[in-house]
């Protein structure tokens, strides 16, 4: 595309009696920048490229199980940003603050789509019982993309393992 558009861009400019001097390295560089953070979301493109916009807000409801074996419910609210090539997941609770460290994203056939994430969760001042911890979840979202059901383990820091369920509460197209 990079390379059309210069040629494109040189014969416009010509007919005009205008000297274009554009690297197809900064029109590349351009060209991505747009797709990669607006062009990608577009109808046409976004079902072409089928990577979903997960962007926004989402109420996140948990159950976590440690080795004392007993149930913990506990909710928060997760923030995933988002652009073609990259995606970031964070969720806060009362008690602590994770962020994704890593993420890949598929498409789950039937089901909607799968996130896979790594994360490291520090607690804040008040969850003395807590550690700082890394852990691993599956996120399975809806094929509307307004749901998703996940269950994520924690290393031995933590010891525990749970179930999620997120609703998306604002959508984020930036």
């Amino acid at each position: 595309m990079a390379i059309s558009a210069i040629a494109i861009t040189k014969q416009v400019a010509g007919y005009f009696g205008v000297i274009v001097s554009i690297g197809s390295v900064a029109l590349f560089g351009l060209l991505y920048y747009f797709f990669d953070h607006y062009a990608w979301r577009m109808p046409g493109i976004s079902q072409l490229v089928a990577i979903p916009n997960l962007a926004g807000t989402w109420y996140v409801t948990g159950n976590s199980v440690g080795v004392d074996e007993v149930m913990h419910e506990w909710k928060g609210e997760a923030r995933i940003e988002q652009t073609w090539s990259r995606i970031a997941i964070s969720l806060e609770t009362d008690g602590s603050r994770s962020r994704s460290a890593m993420a890949s994203l598929e498409r789950d056939a039937g089901h909607g789509f799968r996130v896979i994430y790594g994360y490291t969760n520090e607690p804040k001042g008040t969850a003395e019982e807590l550690r700082i911890h890394s852990g691993t979840c599956q996120l399975v979202i809806s094929s509307n993309l307004d749901s998703a059901d996940a269950t994520y383990f924690n290393d031995y820091q933590r010891r525990t393992c749970g179930t999620m369920t997120w609703k998306r509460v604002l959508e984020n197209g930036d």
